[in-house]
């Protein structure tokens, strides 16, 4: 069970816990959404696995950026690419955030190199990702939105030539 000022993840989002309630002789957590905190959200204790997950760890950030190298991208002639970014958007993990971060940076680099306008499908599913892992990072590690940008572009950049 998590406790007032805890984060949370609900929906790729962080939140932070803001009280714990009854409606209906049932137990509700009100969440407050860290982007916009005149969002709150109200999710049943009972459903809190299916629904929440804790913020990741400053330690499992460091560990998966160290090993960043190991997370394949995407096959990028998969016909059904789409449906894998929002599989992996839907995910629990930030490895799933950084597959679709490499697999659209690499499909937007060849379209570059073929002289083709970028994807807007591949972009928005960047941005999305980006702005996913960039917020979690930020808080999980206690820096900002732009550092955590910095931090990640960096280890990728010596993999995939950013």
């Amino acid at each position: 069970m998590y406790k007032i000022n805890d984060y949370v993840i609900y929906k790729r989002e962080v939140c932070i816990v803001k009280n714990l309630k009854k409606i209906n002789n049932q137990d509700y957590y009100t969440l407050e959404n860290k982007e916009d905190s005149s969002l709150k959200i109200s999710i049943p204790v009972s459903q809190e696995h299916q629904l929440l997950r804790c913020l990741t760890t400053f330690e499992e950030i460091s560990n998966t950026l160290d090993h960043i190298n190991e997370i394949a991208p995407l096959d990028i002639n998969e016909r059904n690419l789409e449906e894998q970014y929002k599989s992996l958007l839907q995910g629990s993990t930030i490895k799933d955030l950084i597959k679709i971060i490499k697999t659209t940076y690499i499909r937007n680099e060849i379209r570059k190199s073929n002289h083709k306008p970028l994807s807007d499908k591949d972009t928005n599913y960047q941005e999305l990702a980006e702005q996913f892992l960039f917020n979690e990072i930020a808080y999980a590690m206690n820096i900002s939105y732009d550092a955590a940008k910095e931090l990640v572009f960096n280890k990728l950049a010596n993999i995939v030539d950013l």
